[in-house]
């Protein structure tokens, strides 16, 4: 059984900077183990396994692992992208959402057990070219920058109805499947 978290109100929360390297290790490790249970999925954040700190794991095409310590965006090209984008939190929902096409990010690294920055940048492309450097990617980074804001794939800017798949359609009446307890008219199906 998966761990990862659907409670909105633990993932509505601003994660903080994790600061002991030994606890970055810990959460990389359980948050790679948690994702290789999963067929789908591309990355994860710490709070959605309930660890309110800005640590972040995203599996890139070739299977490894790019590691977010402690990530803020620096620069996001004004260009750009709608893509149809999932969240593990909210499985079988799928909004549509606005993504620069490139971004800048500063985050640290692990180097002799000591916190080191590093700056890396993400373009969008359909094509495989190197590892951290497909359109997945770059999308996946901006995604776990958002869950540590507390930012919810619910909240996109672009208001569209959410694209069921492999689920039976959300009456208008019904309890919303984001768990908020609303309606769905009154919810994701404004």
């Amino acid at each position: 059984m998966s761990k990862i978290i659907q409670d909105i109100s633990i993932l509505r929360q601003k994660s903080e900077n994790v600061t002991l390297v030994d606890e970055a290790k810990d959460l990389i490790s359980k948050l790679e183990a948690e994702l290789d249970k999963l067929d789908n999925g591309i990355g994860l954040a710490a709070i959605q396994l309930g660890y309110n700190k800005k640590v972040g794991v995203i599996r890139d095409n070739d299977g490894t692992y790019f590691h977010l310590i402690n990530p803020e965006l620096v620069e996001g090209l004004d260009e750009f992208i709608y893509f149809n984008e999932g969240c593990l939190s909210f499985p079988g929902l799928f909004r549509n959402t606005k993504r620069y096409k490139q971004v800048t990010i500063k985050h640290q690294v692990i180097r002799d057990n000591k916190f080191e920055d590093e700056t890396f940048v993400s373009y969008y492309s359909n094509e495989k070219e190197e590892p951290g450097n497909n359109g997945l990617f770059t999308i996946a980074v901006q995604h776990e920058l958002d869950h540590n804001s507390g930012v919810l794939l619910i909240d996109s800017d672009i208001k569209t109805e959410p694209i069921k798949r492999g689920v039976k359609k959300v009456g208008r009446n019904e309890l919303c499947p984001c768990n908020s307890g609303k309606k769905f008219k009154k919810c994701c199906g404004k």
